[in-house]
């Protein structure tokens, strides 16, 4: 009898006791979370404030600085990225298209003040010649910013010349939606490609253009060798290059 009315009276209190220490921390968890909720919601505002009074572009900050706007680290790293292929945020709309965040969250983050509404100073009705315009042509073009346009005459430098606009889509880190807008301002008439000379050049210099691999170069360079010139005849059933390889380096080869 001793033991079952120990078993009632001690046990429920021992239960009790368990169960309380769990409430309470449950209870302390809960205040602790609405607290660091509040601290996050004030340091938000805070950065919002500074930055609106500023009048610094939120897409000018690193990426340490748009989190500490307010934007998850996630959201941050796609705006970085997004600029760094160029793209200039106008509304909260690109900025939602970007992130993916909801509108109603990005008003307490960024101003309407912030965005940047980029006006087309490029004149539509004047073709830009890809082999002849510089940096600060492209600039001037809707879509495209500095590392966009430094890209594009760096891979021209590289391939000697365009022969095609649509040679831009092989571009890294270019928004390639934007450059195919583009297309119809550019031109290429009366330029001058850069040509390989394929039976003097060495086989190391081949091998720096964009449309031949090492291996390929070597290939050239052993067939030279043993066999005299390549000819354009030749060169069309030459080993080691697909009928694709072969037609984009064709306007880049000279056999005299």
């Amino acid at each position: 009898m001793f033991s079952i009315a120990f078993l009632l009276v001690v046990v429920p209190r021992a239960l009790n006791y368990y169960k309380g220490p769990k409430k309470i921390q449950w209870l302390y968890d809960t205040t602790m979370a609405s607290r660091l909720l509040q601290q996050h919601q004030q340091r938000q505002d805070s950065a919002y404030g500074k930055y609106a009074n500023t009048g610094k572009h939120f897409y000018y900050g690193s990426k340490k600085q748009l989190i500490s706007m307010g934007f998850s680290e996630e959201a941050a790293e796609r705006i970085e990225n997004a600029r760094k292929q160029g793209r200039v945020f106008q509304s909260y709309a690109d900025l939602t298209a970007e992130t993916g965040l909801d509108s109603a969250d990005l008003v307490r983050i960024v101003s309407p003040k912030k965005f940047r509404i980029v006006t087309n100073t490029y004149d539509e009705n004047h073709l830009l010649n890809l082999n002849d315009a510089d940096t600060n042509a492209f600039i001037k073009l809707p879509g495209i910013g500095g590392k966009t346009a430094n890209r594009i005459v760096k891979y021209r430098e590289k391939l000697g010349g365009f022969v095609s606009a649509e040679q831009l889509m092989e571009i890294w880190y270019v928004d390639t939606v934007t450059i195919r807008k583009l297309f119809k301002c550019f031109t290429l008439e009366n330029s001058e490609i850069r040509k390989i000379k394929i039976n003097e050049m060495p086989e190391t210099q081949m091998a720096m253009h964009p449309y031949l691999t090492k291996n390929q170069a070597r290939i050239i360079a052993a067939y030279t060798r043993q066999n005299g010139n390549i000819t354009e005849m030749k060169f069309t059933v030459l080993a080691g290059f697909s009928a694709k390889e072969r037609l984009k380096l064709l306007p880049y080869l000279s056999f005299h």
